[in-house]
């Protein structure tokens, strides 16, 4: 099962990265055109969103096996957003008649989810939303000094979001780092994800591409989609 959710996942990051590049993407009259380095580091952060929505999908199932369905509920959650993100820039580039500079990206590395402990998975879940909130930052600064308004205003609308994001992955890992290995405290603290998050815990894409999952936001606090 572990296996099978790992290859439906990086099926759904070469099909998103595919999707842009294999004359899919329309060209409608009055688009214009991304910044070159606007565009490539959009892209770069669409690569690097779906590699962390594996990551995460696979420290999912690593607690869920354990038993800690909360936490498991919570990482499987954030996988989504990630996913979700990364499509969003993907149908940006469509909107804007434009398909993904894949000769000039670099697919940024990225150190495996630490699932040694519930505390260790949270504080890399909050790294890693951190370090979208500083790239989407630069981005649209990026897009500002290029006088890409079209571009300026999407990444801003993200980081709207993004900026909630953050703050709830930093919330749950202050407070399993504060539960530390303490049995007691850390199933207190998965009961309390698991009510906020089992609803929102849904099956990414299979290898068909189908989703037992709405594509449009799925609602429900606290970690936002877009």
């Amino acid at each position: 099962m572990k296996w099978f959710i790992v290859l439906s996942s990086l099926l759904i990051f070469w099909n998103g990265i595919n999707a842009a590049s294999t004359g899919r993407v329309p060209t409608s009259a009055g688009t214009t055109g991304i910044n070159s380095q606007v565009a490539t580091a959009l892209a770069e952060q669409a690569a690097l969103e779906y590699k962390v929505s594996i990551s995460l999908q696979q420290g999912s199932t690593e607690f869920a096996a354990q038993g800690l369905t909360g936490i498991a509920d919570y990482l499987q959650s954030d996988s989504k957003t990630s996913l979700k993100r990364a499509d969003a820039i993907v149908d940006y580039f469509r909107s804007r008649g434009a398909s993904l500079p894949l000769t000039n990206v670099s697919v940024p590395d990225l150190s495996p989810i630490d699932t040694s402990s519930p505390a260790a998975a949270a504080a890399w879940a909050a790294k890693m939303e951190s370090a979208t909130t500083q790239k989407l930052s630069q981005i649209a600064s990026l897009a500002r000094q290029s006088n890409d308004e079209p571009t300026a205003n999407f990444v801003a609308g993200m980081l709207e979001t993004q900026t909630q994001n953050e703050a709830e992955a930093t919330r749950v890992s202050n407070r399993l780092s504060y539960a530390g290995a303490e049995r007691a405290a850390i199933m207190s603290v998965d009961a309390e994800l698991s009510t906020k998050y089992a609803a929102n815990a849904r099956p990414l894409k299979g290898p068909s591409g189908n989703s037992t999952a709405p594509r449009t936001p799925i609602g429900g606090p606290p970690l936002i989609d877009y």
